[in-house]
């Protein structure tokens, strides 16, 4: 069985160094296995910055402007072949032929234009109509696609699945109001067997994270191997946690067989379990104060957006009142509109 989790993400910009490490660091600690990705502001010569040891691009476009630029990211040790991969000139669409499990994926990412562009969706569809042979999988940055979606048959998962739900990806400072402008799109081929659609509050960018998850029956799950995490040297706390347990681990064993070289094959199994053994309290302990830090931003969000929603219910009730001749200009009613409001939200916080 193989488990797959991916996520588009507009990362408004991975030209430095302080963004690129915690966005990978991000998608390993999430087990994030495709990411397609938006906006990387890279160059064509700087799209392998965005490399460390678990992830590597499969396929990029980009522009020397240091705009535009999509990715598509994957983990190294992912049981995939890549048949092939693409890179528009234009900064816009790239993708990967690929095989799983004896079946033909095709992973997409891409960047629309903010605004409408004639040109722009009919040559998309051209493009993905030439993958017909292989199942689609799309993660998007668009403002326009009703007509895109009926033209190739594509599903937008996370309406499919919460149709009635008001959670967005992008909240614009400017106009004061959400949208669902980033997606990932599926073709009927892959859409049964794609569950776990959501939408993550991320700090890194100004746009939400929209992940999903599909499984596909019988490929083997490859067992990995282990490496010493070297960093642990320079923690004081480790090595004084090392030696305690490696002179228990002496003490008992030493003496206990005929031949030293099995007490030296059993006291690197020590050494390896203590670091095991460390190394996950130590992420337990990092991805516990992440994981709570995510669930307070994620709760400010729900809350902004609730806020914004019962503020327009609440002017909008007010606006036809006044059409009915009821007036909204003394400062009294201003004040206990503005008390209401603050009334509901502090009710529905508790």
């Amino acid at each position: 069985m193989c488990s797959i989790h991916f996520i588009s993400w507009n990362i408004n910009g991975l030209k430095g160094q302080f963004k690129r490490t915690p966005c990978l660091d991000l998608l390993h600690r999430q087990r994030v296995d495709v990411a397609f990705i938006q906006e990387s502001h890279l160059r064509s010569i700087d799209i392998n910055r965005f490399t460390n040891k678990h992830y590597y691009v499969a396929a990029s476009t980009s522009l020397d402007t240091k705009t535009r630029g999509s990715l598509v990211v994957l983990k190294r040790n992912l049981p995939i072949t890549v048949l092939e991969k693409y890179g528009g000139d234009d900064g816009r669409v790239s993708y990967i032929k690929t095989i799983i499990a004896g079946r033909n994926f095709t992973f997409n990412s891409v960047y629309a234009p903010s605004q409408y562009e004639y040109e722009f969706f009919p040559n998309l569809t051209a493009t993905l109509l030439q993958l017909q042979d292989f199942s689609l999988i799309l993660g998007a940055d668009m403002n326009y696609f009703q007509k895109f979606l009926s033209a190739l048959g594509l599903t937008d998962l996370y309406r499919a699945v919460n149709p009635t739900s008001k959670q967005y990806t992008f909240y614009s400072a400017r106009h004061r109001n959400y949208s669902g402008i980033d997606y990932i799109l599926a073709s009927p081929a892959s859409f049964s067997e794609i569950h776990d659609i959501l939408i993550k509050p991320c700090s890194l960018s100004d746009h939400s994270i929209v992940a999903a998850r599909f499984t596909l029956q019988g490929t083997p799950t490859r067992v990995p191997r282990w490496r010493f995490n070297t960093s642990l040297l320079k923690n004081e706390d480790f090595l004084y946690f090392l030696r305690r347990n490696l002179n228990i681990f002496i003490n008992i064993n030493v003496g206990s067989v005929d031949y030293p070289r099995f007490v030296w094959d059993a006291i690197k199994g020590s050494i390896r379990d203590s670091s095991i053994t460390y190394s996950s309290h130590l992420n337990k302990n990092r991805i516990k104060k992440i994981t709570e830090l995510e669930t307070t931003l994620t709760q400010l969000e729900a809350q902004q957006q609730w806020a914004n929603s019962l503020l327009e219910i609440v002017l909008m009730e007010w606006s036809v009142s006044r059409m009915h001749g009821a007036s909204l200009k003394t400062p009294k009613m201003w004040e206990e509109a503005y008390n209401l409001v603050k009334e509901m939200m502090q009710r529905d916080r508790h």
